[in-house]
């Protein structure tokens, strides 16, 4: 049984922890998030990277569980004389985004089907720019506050047992960040603050929106906003439905999809999203 060290703390490095240890003996998480120093996940100590703490560790390998920025904690952990061989990237779940986009943009194009396309929550920017890329003839409004969690959203997760949802949470980003690799700059249109602050008095249609806010009343919020300015054919991507660690996201659309009968939902493939339909 391999003795493995897993590079990040947040919700990919739990669901890491989740696949692989049964098999593996999980002797510590490493976070480069200081808040993070000193909790632990299942019982496994967090810990800060130093050179002290690595060589105290007896471990054969040190696997980065990190959607952005993994090339740069490989870095670190070279910097610190961590062998290559040490170091493992936790295989990421397939691409089902962008197959997905391509051919819903080819068929809303075919179907003449009009209207914006919106991303809420958009963190770096990864899903932004495939949208960006796919729907290149349509404005793509990005909604994010670029400071991370707020206190008042942090509160509510907490009553739904999630306890590491702290303020400032995905902070590590900027819009510089989000528009750097933009394919068609010219169509971004972006609404930096709080959401739903940031979307009050919207006249524009959407054919698209995709809510990644990990969070139950921002999600709460984007759904009802949107829902009226949905075009016929529209669809509507909630991440984190499927996520066990986001119990408030599952809540949340149970319950808008109760309020909007007329609606439909499926997945998409990709373990994680919910589609609405019926627009």
């Amino acid at each position: 049984m391999n003795r493995l060290i897993i590079f990040g703390a947040g919700p990919t490095g739990v669901r890491t922890y989740s696949e692989l240890k049964d098999k593996n003996e999980i002797i510590a998480f490493f976070d480069n998030d200081e808040e993070k120093t000193g909790s632990t996940v299942d019982g496994v100590p967090v810990y800060k990277l130093t050179k002290n703490t690595l060589e105290n560790l007896d471990f054969d390998q040190i696997v980065i569980a990190s959607v952005y920025g993994k090339w740069e904690i490989k870095k670190q952990l070279q910097e610190l004389n961590v062998a290559d061989e040490k170091i493992e990237f936790h295989a990421q779940r397939p691409d089902i985004l962008s197959p997905f986009l391509k051919n819903l943009a080819q068929e809303f194009n075919e179907e003449k089907i009009i209207g914006d396309c919106a991303e809420v929550g958009v963190f770096r920017g990864e899903s932004a720019r495939k949208i960006n890329d796919y729907f290149s003839d349509r404005r793509l409004h990005l909604y994010d506050t670029f400071e991370g969690f707020s206190a008042k959203d942090t509160e509510i997760e907490h009553q739904f047992g999630r306890k590491n949802v702290k303020e400032g949470q995905f902070k590590d980003t900027s819009i510089d960040i989000v528009m750097q690799d933009m394919k068609y700059p010219q169509q971004i249109i972006i609404h930096k603050g709080y959401f739903p602050d940031t979307a009050q008095n919207l006249s524009e249609k959407f054919c698209f929106v995709r809510i990644d806010l990990d969070l139950y009343e921002p999600t709460r919020a984007a759904l009802e906003i949107f829902e009226p300015l949905m075009v016929q054919g529209g669809i509507i991507l909630v991440h984190d439905y499927f996520g066990e660690q986001y119990p408030g996201i599952r809540k949340v659309v149970k319950q808008f999809m109760h309020n909007h009968p007329s609606l439909s939902k499926l997945p998409i493939g990709d373990l994680m999203t919910i589609a609405i339909v019926g627009f």
